[in-house]
């Protein structure tokens, strides 16, 4: 079994994700969750690059704990890049450059991409319905060869492994 350490990237200031880090002993990863917001209706008021939406939370894991692999355990953006709507092409580069920002930082090992579409509507999703989307930008990006894709089916059918 395995004990994962993933607090929220949007954690208030006055209490702060490290105070609650039970320690290297008993963590065996160090999960993160953040995301893209963009300028989605009344949710985000900023487009956010990916060395902005994870590069300010590394040092601070780092800090934590330099002997951990980190791994962002929930991360998605949108495609309203502005405030006049959508732009498919810029989630499309949202997403490869986050796949090569995350490839070249040290301790990541890997990233689990938030691919709901239900209770919250913002949209998330590259596979949608059972099929992909029009997000090449998501295929692009796994295929950098940091990168291994196990595919949900896949997933759900692996051992956990000690």
């Amino acid at each position: 079994m395995r004990w994962v350490f993933a607090p929220n990237g949007y954690s208030l200031a006055e209490d702060p994700f490290e105070e609650y880090y039970p320690g290297d002993s008993v963590t065996d990863i160090i999960g993160f969750s953040s995301y893209n917001y963009g300028f989605y209706p009344s949710y985000g008021s900023r487009w956010d690059n990916p060395s902005f939406t994870f590069g300010n939370y590394l040092p601070r894991l780092r800090a934590m704990t330099s002997t951990k692999p980190i791994i962002f355990s929930q991360t998605g953006t949108t495609a309203w890049a502005s405030v006049s709507g959508r732009d498919d092409s810029a989630k499309n580069q949202w997403l490869i450059d986050a796949f090569t920002y995350l490839a070249g930082q040290a301790q990541v090992r890997g990233l689990i991409y938030y691919n709901i579409q239900g209770w919250e509507v913002i949209d998330w999703p590259v596979h949608l319905n059972g099929a992909l989307t029009d997000y090449t930008g998501y295929q692009t990006g796994a295929a950098n060869p940091a990168y291994r894709y196990i595919a949900p089916a896949e997933l759900k059918n692996m051992p956990l492994l000690p």
